[in-house]
C-alpha cells in the first residue's frame, strides 16, 4: 500500500523531531560505583555551578551503588568541577579495611605497617568529612620502644605532618586552623605532642580572591572611582589649598560660621569689658567717701545732736 507523498513527509519529520528530542535529552554517566554520600555531594555541588545531573541507582550482590548522569555538553566542565574538588573522595583503608584481611601471622614490622596504615586512613577520613576540606593527607612516624635504652637516654616522641587542601569560609568563623588540626592529630596517636604535628593548609581561591598573608597594594586616591551623586570637577586654588568645587563650597560655610561666631564673642567681650569698668568706677567714688549725698546727710545728723 502506497502511502500520500504528504503523509510520507509528515513521518520523516515526526521521526526526525523525536531523533532530535532523544539526542537532546539523553545523558552521559559520568561516574558510578559511587556511595549514596558522594553521590549527593556531587550533585550539590554540580548544582550549585549550574549543571542538570541526575542520580541512578544499581543492585549489585546486595548492595546499592549509584552513579551520575550529566547531559553531553556538560561533561568537560562537570569534569573538572569535580576533579577541582578531588570529587568523588578518596576511601582510605582505615583499622576496618586493613584488618579485614585474614592469613598469616603477620612479622612486627607488617603489624606496625598495617597499624600505621589504619590510623592514617582514620584521620584523613575523619579530616575529608569537615566541610571545608577537599583532600586530606597524613604522614605518620611512631618509633618503635627500645626495651635496651637506658635510663638517662631520651625516648624518642613519634611525630606527624598533615597536608590540607580546603576552601575558605566567607562571612563566617574559620574552621580550619593550624593549632585546631595539631590538636585533631595529637589526640589521635597515642604519646603524640601537638607541637610535634607541622601543619601545611593550602587554600583553592578563584583568581581574584585574596589569599592569607597576600599583600595587596590599595589603589591610590585619584585612581579611585567618583562616589555616586559626587562629580569630580576641576580642582581650584584656596587658601593655597587644590579643592575641588564641593570641597571649596564647603570650606566657605565652615570658614563663615566661623566668623560670625569670632564676631558675637568679640562683640561679647567688649560689652563686659565696658560694664567691668563702669562698676569699677563706682565701687571706687563709694569707697573714697566723697559723695555728696552721703557728706550731707552726715553733717545733718551731727548738727541735730549739738544743743
Amino acid at each position: 500500500m502506497l502511502l500520500p507523498r504528504n503523509c510520507t513527509k509528515c513521518y520523516r519529520l515526526l521521526f526526525l523531531t523525536m531523533f532530535l528530542f532523544t539526542v537532546a535529552c539523553a545523558r552521559i554517566s559520568l561516574y558510578g560505583d559511587l556511595t549514596d554520600e558522594d553521590a549527593n555531594e556531587m550533585m550539590v555541588l554540580l548544582e550549585e555551578n549550574g549543571i542538570s545531573a541526575t542520580k541512578s541507582k544499581v543492585e549489585r550482590q546486595n548492595e546499592f551503588f549509584y552513579a551520575i548522569q550529566v547531559k553531553p555538553q556538560d561533561m568537560a566542565k562537570a569534569r573538572s568541577l569535580l576533579v577541582a574538588h578531588n570529587l568523588p573522595r578518596r576511601k582510605e583503608l582505615g583499622l576496618s579495611g586493613v584488618y579485614k584481611e585474614k592469613g598469616l601471622i603477620p612479622t612486627p614490622d607488617e603489624q606496625k605497617a598495617r597499624y600505621l596504615l589504619a590510623l592514617k586512613g582514620e584521620i584523613i577520613n575523619s579530616l575529608e568529612r569537615l566541610p571545608e576540606v577537599v583532600d586530606a593527607d597524613v604522614v605518620l612516624n611512631i618509633p618503635v620502644e627500645d626495651e635496651f635504652r637506658g635510663k638517662d637516654e631520651p625516648q624518642k616522641r613519634p611525630t606527624a605532618s598533615v597536608i590540607v587542601r580546603a576552601t575558605p569560609s566567607i562571612g563566617v568563623k574559620a574552621g580550619i586552623t593550624e593549632a585546631k588540626l595539631q590538636e585533631f592529630v595529637a589526640n589521635a596517636v597515642e604519646r603524640l605532642n601537638p607541637r610535634d604535628v607541622s601543619v601545611i593548609i593550602s587554600y583553592l581561591f578563584d583568581n581574584d580572591a585574596a589569599r592569607p598573608g597576600d599583600v595587596r597594594t590599595l589603589p591610590l586616591q585619584e585612581n579611585l572611582p567618583a562616589l555616586s551623586g559626587e562629580e569630580k570637577g576641576p580642582k581650584q586654588k584656596m587658601l593655597g589649598l587644590s579643592l575641588d568645587s564641593a570641597s571649596k563650597s564647603r570650606l566657605k560655610a565652615y570658614l563663615l560660621v566661623f566668623f560670625v561666631l569670632l564676631v558675637f564673642l568679640a562683640t561679647a567681650l567688649i560689652i563686659m569689658i565696658v560694664q567691668g569698668g563702669r562698676m569699677r568706677r563706682r565701687l571706687e567714688e563709694l569707697s573714697g567717701g566723697g559723695h555728696p549725698a552721703l557728706e550731707g546727710q552726715v553733717m545733718d545728723e551731727r548738727q541735730q545732736i549739738e544743743p
